[in-house]
């Protein structure tokens, strides 16, 4: 798992396996740990139902 180091008040996580992503980056609130609202992009996709998990 890596983190990004940010002057914002979030922290960025991408969870890896054998080094490799998976899944999207998770935005979260450094002091709460609580996840941020997804870009809209990502709100998006659900709509179309591309949010499906991929085995």
């Amino acid at each position: 798992m890596y983190t990004t180091e940010q002057t914002t008040p979030t922290k960025t996580i991408m969870i890896t396996v054998n080094g490799e992503p998976i899944g999207r980056k998770l935005i979260i609130d450094s002091v709460t740990y609580a996840p941020v609202r997804e870009p809209e992009w990502a709100a998006s996709m659900t709509e179309v139902g591309m949010n499906q998990p991929t085995v």
